[in-house]
């Protein structure tokens, strides 16, 4: 028999909630983006989980003792800078330190950022965010070279990338800053000619992308071309030059991963609830209702 693995059961409801970190008005504020993440991630999700918009901006987060009731939250791009000195960021990055010390000693709940929630996760847990080293605006889709062993991780095998050559990822870009020194607990699993730092993981629970997994070409040409019209970062032949070059292989198969891995369950039920015992009295007044949370699991031979 082979190695057991943790997934969870396609007929099991999972909750997670989709942190939108972007209010532009050409996608509909936050409204608009959250509408389109879980109409993205719902429709390549065959489990009929609990997708929630929560809207980072304007709205409020969950409080830090109800963190552990969700199964994972995905932290959304946006047209904002990390590096600019908004309350609702500051917010953000004390949840997200809370999340991760979460989901240490949990094992949930898992957290995937995507772009800007890329930077965030980074900037909270000690990184360094600038401008692109080229000093370029990055628009279209890239190659990714990816580390040879997170392809081989339960969640990624899940998925079957089309086009890959080796070890490599098409995925769509669009960004003028990046993480430009990781935190020195994350892992670095892939990087581009435009940004070393592009997928970054932190332990088992937390996976960021500079790139946007969730975005497909349609979307780059009707709503990303406009927003890259406007703010003049690219002239409208590039603009044009850019979108004619993507490569949209991947665009399935990066939501595909990102769902898989927010599925993936890398702790055994007993070893999550050992965690729980050790946190001390005031836990096991919570046991019942979160052995019940973590017992959404089934396992398999791998």
């Amino acid at each position: 028999m082979g190695r057991q693995t943790q997934r969870v059961s396609s007929a099991l409801r999972m909750r997670f909630g989709v942190v939108v970190t972007d209010d532009d008005p050409l996608w509909g504020g936050e409204k608009g983006v959250g509408d389109y993440i879980i109409k993205r991630f719902e429709g390549r999700n065959s489990s009929r989980d609990e997708f929630t918009a929560i809207h980072g901006v304007s709205g409020q987060l969950p409080d830090k003792k109800d963190i552990i009731t969700y199964d994972g939250f995905i932290f959304t791009g946006s047209h904002h800078s990390v590096n600019d000195d908004s309350p609702w960021m500051r917010r953000l990055e004390v949840f997200i330190r809370n999340a991760y010390q979460t989901s240490q000693e949990f094992g949930r709940p898992r957290m995937v950022g995507i772009c800007f929630g890329h930077q965030l996760i980074a900037k909270a847990l000690g990184g360094h965010i600038g401008g692109n080293p080229d000093k370029k605006f990055n628009f279209g889709s890239i190659d990714i070279n990816v580390d040879e062993g997170f392809l081989s991780n339960d969640f990624a095998t899940q998925v079957s990338f089309k086009k890959r050559r080796k070890s490599s990822i098409t995925m769509m870009k669009f960004h003028g800053e990046c993480v430009l020194e990781a935190p020195k607990i994350a892992r670095l699993i892939g990087s581009s000619e435009q940004c070393k730092n592009e997928i970054l993981m932190y332990g088992n629970t937390v996976l960021t992308t500079q790139g946007h997994p969730e975005y497909t070409k349609n979307v780059m040409a009707l709503t990303n071309s406009k927003i890259m019209s406007r703010i003049g970062r690219l002239d409208e032949d590039e603009i044009k030059r850019n979108l004619d070059q993507i490569v949209n292989d991947d665009a399935e198969n990066c939501t595909d991963m990102v769902n898989a891995f927010l599925h993936h369950m890398p702790l055994s039920i007993n070893d999550r609830m050992s965690n729980l015992a050790i946190t001390g009295k005031n836990q096991k007044k919570n046991a019942t209702s979160k052995r019940a949370m973590f017992k959404r699991t089934e396992t398999i031979a791998a």
